[in-house]
């Protein structure tokens, strides 16, 4: 069975697909993307922490899981707000804009959270100067021991 993780961050790519102006959806650090696949949206610095166990067996678990998701453009810092308004402004609208989104159409119980998001500009990972918003994601989902694969979605 699929990890709860991963039944997650492939919603999120699912509704991340198709975004105008973007050429993809990546889960990997931008650092190891070509210039071929700019523009896009990268999903990192995925963090899944436990926070409360219960039991022994079965046990019982709450997680939060927590993610990046970066529009991204190949501008530079003063170049980039044209490119990155849009793409930015989708992404959010696709993760956050309906009661469907936020509990990515009927996966969690719970909504998605959006902690914090930073504007950033890189030069040298890509060679070629990069521009983004680090969108920081979090959710929580409950697992059992003894049900490996599903998981109660908040």
């Amino acid at each position: 069975m699929t990890h709860a993780i991963d039944q997650i961050l492939a919603a999120v790519e699912s509704q991340l697909a198709g975004i105008a102006g973007s050429l993809g959806v990546h889960r990997k650090p931008f650092h190891l993307l070509d210039e071929s696949d700019l523009d896009c949206i990268v999903i990192d610095d995925i963090a899944d922490e436990t926070k409360e166990v219960v039991g022994l067996w079965p046990r019982t678990e709450t997680h939060e899981l927590q993610f990046d998701v970066i529009p991204l453009v190949m501008a530079t810092a003063e170049t980039s707000l044209p490119l990155l308004g849009d793409l930015h402004g989708a992404v959010e609208s696709r993760l956050f804009g309906s009661k469907g989104a936020i509990k990515l159409n009927g996966l969690l119980n719970m909504p998605i959270l959006r902690p914090s998001a930073t504007f950033f500009s890189d030069s040298e990972s890509l060679q070629k100067p990069v521009c983004g918003w680090r969108i920081r994601v979090s959710c929580i989902y409950h697992t059992r021991s003894d049900l490996p694969g599903i998981f109660d979605r908040g």
